[in-house]
């Protein structure tokens, strides 16, 4: 469905939160045929992306999260 209501959006990747935005932010990429990253919490509660991920410089990002609370 975001896919859809979305149809010009040009994007390189999508990023969303670990831990409820996982599968939503997955199937997004997916959908738009993109590569998929996500945050977590470091050790001060910020998030951040870990696990070697990084965001090029140009790159285009859609942020996908679960739900709004922080």
């Amino acid at each position: 469905a975001i896919r859809a209501a979305l149809p010009d959006l040009a994007i390189d990747l999508v990023c969303a939160p670990a831990m409820g935005g996982l599968i939503i932010g997955h199937e997004v990429a997916r959908a738009f045929g993109v590569r998929f990253i996500f945050t977590e919490r470091d050790g001060e509660g910020n998030m951040s992306l870990r696990r070697g991920f990084a965001i090029t410089p140009g790159e285009r990002v859609l942020i996908v999260e679960d739900v709004i609370t922080t």
